[in-house]
């Protein structure tokens, strides 16, 4: 019989090998799992939404999908509307499904058309679907190209607009501050003193009173050079940077000047709201789109729908 001189390696170093081996495969196919389940909800939220309505992926899919969920009474209502109308709609809640979520992928096709928000998206599917039903022909191409141009020619009016007031010291014969401590400066100038002392001593939110007087006449929402000085130091909605304002101007009050960086460290994004009747500005009323839009979910059809008089379509 021939001899075999083939190294057989001791037991123990055989039982070394295969549990090592054992192990690794056993974390490779746990990595392999967690890629294909997040691949998997990926694609759901680009595909699916949350209450597992199916997103269409362009305008075509658009009106099947609306065709299959508009009821013949929605339908009839809709096309004795006239066309200029359309952009009065609301209560589609549909919308909410195939455009609530960023990574929806009608919204990206969307902003491929070069829509950048959801009310012009909404829109030009409901003025398609419009077009469908009054016509048969839903090509909007038209009237989309006509929109993009109209968009285009207001933002380089605006751009225009942001290069001059960036340069400017005063809008509206109003003295715009150039940083934050000129800004302190300004409030304790324009102030009264009983004003001055509340803000000093006491904890109240003046977001909807002093900080919207700041953003509307200080330039905040018209390019102003101290809407782009908080824009150098990362700070690009008008509502934070008007909140920057009026919590460095407390600190101001009682004898400390914050940096913004260190306002931003040491500070909460958000003013403290107090808690009593007297500081309530708003109270919305019980909303009536909750109970609708819970029983759209519930049937998956639109039986009816809304004509506002309010548009954000010009």
């Amino acid at each position: 019989m021939q001899r075999c001189d083939c190294y057989h390696p001791p037991c123990h170093v055989r039982y070394i090998w295969h549990a090592f081996a054992f192990n690794f495969m056993k974390k490779v196919l746990l990595i392999l799992s967690f890629v294909f389940i997040e691949s998997v909800a990926n694609s759901q939220s680009d595909t699916i939404s949350d209450n597992g309505f199916i997103i269409p992926k362009n305008l075509d899919e658009c009106i099947l999908g609306l065709d299959s969920i508009f009821t013949q009474n929605a339908k009839d209502k809709l096309k004795t509307l006239d066309i200029d109308t359309v952009k009065y709609i609301s209560g589609i809640f549909i919308m909410n499904e195939w455009l609530g979520a960023d990574s929806s992928r009608l919204k990206k096709y969307f902003k491929n058309l070069k829509l950048r928000y959801e009310y012009e998206m909404e829109y030009f599917i409901e003025l398609s679907y419009y077009k469908y039903l009054t016509t048969g022909n839903y090509n909007i191409s038209v009237q989309l190209n006509d929109y993009t141009i109209y968009q285009d020619s207001i933002d380089n009016l605006r751009h225009k607009q942001c290069e001059s007031n960036e340069l400017k010291d005063s809008l509206n014969d109003v003295y715009i501050p150039k940083d934050l401590t000129d800004s302190y400066v300004q409030l304790n100038r324009l102030l009264s003193d009983s004003l001055k002392s509340e803000i000093k001593n006491k904890t109240q939110n003046y977001h909807y009173s002093l900080g919207l007087w700041i953003r509307n006449n200080w330039g905040l929402w018209n390019c102003s050079r101290l809407y782009y000085f908080f824009k150098s130091n990362n700070i690009n909605h008008p509502d934070d940077m008007s909140s920057l304002v009026l919590r460095g101007y407390k600190y101001f009050l009682n004898d400390t000047i914050y940096t913004i960086q260190e306002l931003l460290k040491s500070t909460k994004q958000v003013d403290p709201i107090i808690e009593c009747e007297e500081s309530i500005i708003f109270r919305p009323p019980h909303c009536p789109y909750t109970r609708k839009f819970n029983k759209f979910i519930r049937r998956k059809k639109i039986d009816n729908f809304e004509v506002s008089n309010f548009t954000m379509i010009k």
